[in-house]
Protein backbone atom coordinates (compact mmCIF):
# COMPACT_ATOMS: atom_id res chain seq x y z
CA UNK A 1 0.00 0.00 0.00
CA UNK A 2 2.76 2.67 0.65
CA UNK A 3 4.49 1.59 -2.23
CA UNK A 4 1.69 2.17 -4.55
CA UNK A 5 1.62 5.70 -2.39
CA UNK A 6 4.45 6.36 -3.04
CA UNK A 7 4.84 5.72 -7.12
CA UNK A 8 1.60 7.68 -7.19
CA UNK A 9 3.44 10.91 -5.35
CA UNK A 10 6.14 10.28 -7.66
CA UNK A 11 4.12 10.03 -10.71
CA UNK A 12 2.48 13.34 -9.79
CA UNK A 13 5.43 15.20 -8.76
CA UNK A 14 6.68 14.60 -12.14
CA UNK A 15 3.08 15.36 -14.29
CA UNK A 16 3.54 18.07 -12.47
CA UNK A 17 6.88 18.94 -13.80
CA UNK A 18 6.04 17.70 -17.16
CA UNK A 19 8.72 15.01 -16.89
CA UNK A 20 8.00 12.07 -18.66
CA UNK A 21 10.30 9.74 -19.63
CA UNK A 22 8.81 10.26 -23.51
CA UNK A 23 8.89 14.08 -22.67
CA UNK A 24 12.47 14.36 -21.38
CA UNK A 25 13.68 12.58 -24.44
CA UNK A 26 12.00 14.37 -27.24
CA UNK A 27 13.30 17.69 -25.96
CA UNK A 28 16.88 16.49 -25.13
CA UNK A 29 19.47 18.09 -27.84
CA UNK A 30 21.02 15.98 -29.99
CA UNK A 31 25.00 14.88 -29.59
CA UNK A 32 24.45 14.37 -26.01
CA UNK A 33 25.77 10.72 -26.78
CA UNK A 34 29.22 11.91 -27.44
CA UNK A 35 30.00 14.02 -24.36
CA UNK A 36 33.07 12.77 -22.33
CA UNK A 37 31.77 12.04 -18.57
CA UNK A 38 33.93 15.03 -17.13
CA UNK A 39 31.17 16.94 -19.76
CA UNK A 40 28.21 14.93 -18.53
CA UNK A 41 28.79 15.91 -15.02
CA UNK A 42 29.76 19.17 -15.33
CA UNK A 43 26.35 19.85 -17.69
CA UNK A 44 24.17 18.12 -14.99
CA UNK A 45 26.03 20.62 -12.42
CA UNK A 46 24.85 23.54 -14.45
CA UNK A 47 21.47 22.44 -15.16
CA UNK A 48 20.76 21.71 -11.28
CA UNK A 49 21.97 25.31 -10.73
CA UNK A 50 19.73 26.66 -13.32
CA UNK A 51 16.46 24.42 -11.60
CA UNK A 52 16.05 23.24 -15.14
CA UNK A 53 14.89 19.91 -14.87
CA UNK A 54 14.58 18.99 -18.33
CA UNK A 55 17.78 19.36 -18.56
CA UNK A 56 18.82 17.52 -15.58
CA UNK A 57 16.39 14.48 -16.65
CA UNK A 58 18.75 14.70 -20.21
CA UNK A 59 21.48 13.82 -18.33
CA UNK A 60 20.40 10.43 -17.40
CA UNK A 61 19.50 7.55 -19.31
CA UNK A 62 15.82 6.48 -19.22
CA UNK A 63 16.75 3.28 -17.25
CA UNK A 64 18.79 4.97 -14.89
CA UNK A 65 18.92 4.63 -11.26
CA UNK A 66 20.30 6.48 -8.24
CA UNK A 67 21.13 5.21 -4.98
CA UNK A 68 21.64 7.28 -2.01
CA UNK A 69 20.79 7.07 1.94
CA UNK A 70 16.95 7.27 0.70
CA UNK A 71 16.98 4.49 -0.83
CA UNK A 72 16.66 3.80 -4.98
CA UNK A 73 15.57 6.77 -7.52
CA UNK A 74 14.22 4.53 -10.62
CA UNK A 75 14.36 6.50 -13.76
CA UNK A 76 15.03 10.46 -14.37
CA UNK A 77 11.50 11.12 -13.18
CA UNK A 78 12.14 9.79 -9.82
CA UNK A 79 15.99 11.24 -9.81
CA UNK A 80 14.56 14.49 -10.50
CA UNK A 81 12.34 14.39 -7.97
CA UNK A 82 15.09 13.63 -5.61
CA UNK A 83 17.00 16.65 -6.66
CA UNK A 84 14.12 18.74 -6.12
CA UNK A 85 13.65 17.69 -2.61
CA UNK A 86 17.49 18.13 -2.12
CA UNK A 87 17.17 21.78 -3.83
CA UNK A 88 14.55 22.57 -1.18
CA UNK A 89 16.06 21.32 1.68
CA UNK A 90 19.26 23.38 0.63
CA UNK A 91 17.48 26.80 -0.48
CA UNK A 92 19.09 26.40 -4.05
CA UNK A 93 23.12 26.28 -2.43
CA UNK A 94 24.76 24.74 -4.69
CA UNK A 95 27.63 21.96 -3.80
CA UNK A 96 31.66 24.10 -3.47
CA UNK A 97 33.29 20.85 -5.36
CA UNK A 98 36.42 20.06 -3.10
CA UNK A 99 37.57 17.18 -5.97
CA UNK A 100 36.64 15.72 -8.88
CA UNK A 101 38.31 12.73 -10.82
CA UNK A 102 37.52 10.04 -13.93
CA UNK A 103 38.85 6.65 -14.48
CA UNK A 104 37.21 5.65 -17.72
CA UNK A 105 33.65 5.83 -17.68
CA UNK A 106 33.57 6.68 -13.67
CA UNK A 107 33.39 10.06 -12.49
CA UNK A 108 33.82 10.69 -8.17
CA UNK A 109 32.86 13.78 -7.07
CA UNK A 110 33.49 15.16 -3.18
CA UNK A 111 31.73 18.04 -1.84
CA UNK A 112 30.59 20.22 0.74
CA UNK A 113 27.11 21.46 0.58
CA UNK A 114 25.89 24.63 3.25
CA UNK A 115 22.23 25.59 3.47
CA UNK A 116 22.50 27.99 6.18
CA UNK A 117 20.36 25.84 8.34
CA UNK A 118 21.89 22.50 7.26
CA UNK A 119 24.98 21.15 6.14
CA UNK A 120 26.90 18.61 4.17
CA UNK A 121 30.59 18.62 5.21
CA UNK A 122 31.53 15.09 3.30
CA UNK A 123 29.45 14.64 -0.07
CA UNK A 124 30.15 11.79 -2.47
CA UNK A 125 28.74 11.21 -5.79
CA UNK A 126 29.41 8.67 -7.74
CA UNK A 127 28.47 8.40 -11.24
CA UNK A 128 29.09 5.80 -14.54
CA UNK A 129 28.61 7.16 -17.64
CA UNK A 130 27.41 5.47 -20.98
CA UNK A 131 27.03 6.57 -24.16
CA UNK A 132 27.45 10.17 -22.53
CA UNK A 133 24.28 9.77 -20.02
CA UNK A 134 24.67 8.77 -16.67
CA UNK A 135 23.56 5.30 -16.21
CA UNK A 136 23.59 4.88 -12.59
CA UNK A 137 24.89 7.13 -9.59
CA UNK A 138 25.45 6.88 -6.33
CA UNK A 139 25.31 9.64 -3.74
CA UNK A 140 26.18 9.99 -0.12
CA UNK A 141 26.47 12.65 2.64
CA UNK A 142 25.92 13.05 5.92
CA UNK A 143 23.57 15.43 6.89
CA UNK A 144 23.85 18.08 9.82
CA UNK A 145 21.62 19.97 11.11
CA UNK A 146 22.81 23.35 12.45
CA UNK A 147 20.02 25.34 13.11
CA UNK A 148 16.28 25.41 12.73
CA UNK A 149 14.68 25.68 9.38
CA UNK A 150 14.24 29.22 7.97
CA UNK A 151 10.85 30.73 8.07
Amino acid sequence: MTTTRSITAIASLAAILGLTAGVAEAKCPPGLGKRHPLQVVADLRAALAAQDWEAVACNYLRTAFLIDDQGFHIGPEEIVASYVSYHDLFGGAQPLITEEEAYERVVRTLYQLDGGWVVIEDGVDTYHIANGRIRFQTRHGLLTFTGPPPQ
